[in-house]
Order: C-alpha cells, then sequence, then structure tokens
C-alpha cells in the first residue's frame, strides 16, 4: 500500500464544468435516464491545499456532514479503493456556486483522486474506477479536458481539445429543492430527443472545427424557462 507523504505545500485547481448542450434521450426500467451531453471545465476553479501531515486531517466546510461531503469520499476512495495512506492536511476553498450546475463538488473529489493517483503513480483509469461509485459527474474530472458523456452519465470519452472559446455564466441563486430530481420529474416527453444534436456537435469538435450554438440543445430548457429568474437572465443577455 504505497504511503504519500505531503512534505511541501501544494495546491490542486479543481475547475468547474459546463454541460455544452444536454439532451434527455429516456427514462430507463430503472429509474434512471439516459442522456448525451458534452463536458467542458472551464477556467474558474476551487482550490484544495494539502499541506504537511503526519497523518490524514481534513475538516467539512460548515453545515456539511462527513458522508455528503465529496471531498471526504474521495479521501476515503483513495485510501479503501486505491490503497494510498495519505499523511496530508486537507484544505478546501470554494469557489464555485453550489447548486448552480457547475460540478464544483464533483470537481472537487475528481481532481482529488486523479492528483493523488498521479502522485503515487497509479494510473488514471483506476482514479476513475473510484470515481464512479462517488457520482456521474466524478469520472470526468479526474482528468477533466472535453468529453462527450453517454448512458447515465458515466460512460465518458474524451474529445480534442476545443478551439479557444470564452463562456458567459450567469447563476441566479435560484432555490430548487432537490434540483436534479426535480428537473427530471418535470421533464415531459417532448422535452427528450435522440442525441442527434450531440453527436453533430461531436463530429465537429472531432475535425477541430468551431461549436455551432445551434446545436446546444438542452432537454431542461422548458422548465427552466418557467422560473422566472431564468427568464430574466437570458432576457438581460440579449
Amino acid at each position: 500500500m504505497p504511503r504519500l507523504e505531503i512534505t511541501a505545500p501544494l495546491t490542486l485547481f479543481a475547475p468547474a464544468k459546463l454541460n455544452l448542450g444536454l439532451e434527455v434521450l429516456g427514462r430507463r426500467d430503472d429509474g434512471m435516464h439516459e442522456v448525451a451531453t458534452i463536458l467542458q471545465t472551464v477556467s474558474f476553479f476551487d482550490r484544495i491545499d494539502l499541506l504537511p501531515s503526519d497523518r490524514p486531517r481534513y475538516e467539512p466546510l460548515p453545515g456539511v456532514d462527513h458522508e455528503h461531503d465529496l471531498v471526504w469520499r474521495a479521501l476515503r476512495a483513495a485510501d479503501e479503493q486505491l490503497g494510498i495512506q495519505l499523511a496530508a492536511e486537507v484544505r478546501l476553498r470554494k469557489s464555485i456556486p453550489v447548486a448552480a450546475g457547475l460540478g464544483g463538488g464533483s470537481s472537487d473529489a475528481g481532481t482529488l483522486l486523479g492528483a493523488l493517483a498521479a502522485l503515487v503513480g497509479t494510473g488514471a483509469s483506476n482514479a476513475e474506477g473510484a470515481a464512479a461509485e462517488l457520482g456521474s459527474d466524478v469520472p470526468f474530472f479526474v482528468r477533466g479536458g472535453t468529453a462527450v458523456a453517454r448512458g447515465t452519465g458515466t460512460d465518458v470519452r474524451g474529445l480534442p481539445p476545443l478551439l479557444r472559446a470564452w463562456f458567459t455564466v450567469v447563476t441566479q441563486g435560484i432555490d430548487i429543492p432537490d434540483k436534479t430530481r426535480t428537473l427530471y420529474r418535470e421533464l415531459r416527453h417532448e422535452d427528450m430527443s435522440d442525441g442527434a444534436d450531440t453527436e453533430r456537435l461531436v463530429k465537429r469538435i472531432s475535425e477541430g472545427e468551431a461549436l455551432d450554438s445551434g446545436l446546444l440543445r438542452s432537454s431542461f430548457a422548458r422548465p427552466l424557462f418557467e422560473r422566472p429568474a431564468v427568464r430574466e437572465a437570458v432576457a438581460a443577455l440579449q
């Protein structure tokens, strides 16, 4: 079992992500949904500090219990599944808004697992396997970059890097209790699609072409636009 001793302060940058379109294809017999989406990390980060310590130390942020804290769960997965004995104090500094669809918690966990695996020489695929048990977006953040996700979101395949692109991200602080389940529950049959627009966008990216905004299709557009704050934000941008 490899022991990883941090002897000098090290900061990891855990990036936010955007979904470049998110098509819901249908509901499976197990209650999960099939999706097709392109994931893209962007230059907006949480920071994870690894500091010298004689043993592993980590305290979740105020108001978060250990079992719901993805950094704590990632540290446990590193120990139990990757066999990494970490001697470090871990501190999380949040910048990515919570529950904004930007993947902050998933990025914290996936970035940490990927970095620990790299530091001890364990393959990224092993880290992705451990990450998959923490959530559907977590494996993507082990490597980051540009990728297409299919299935329930855990079938992730890397794509060539995007041509340089700029995105404007607006977060309105809309309170949607149990957001993910709520939005999926509000979907209608007509909101779903066959994934064709995402596949066309995958082809464009694979061939080195620029993004086509006309292919950025979201199955959640209708239920989200029923909320006044979303309509107001889009109207302000227009």
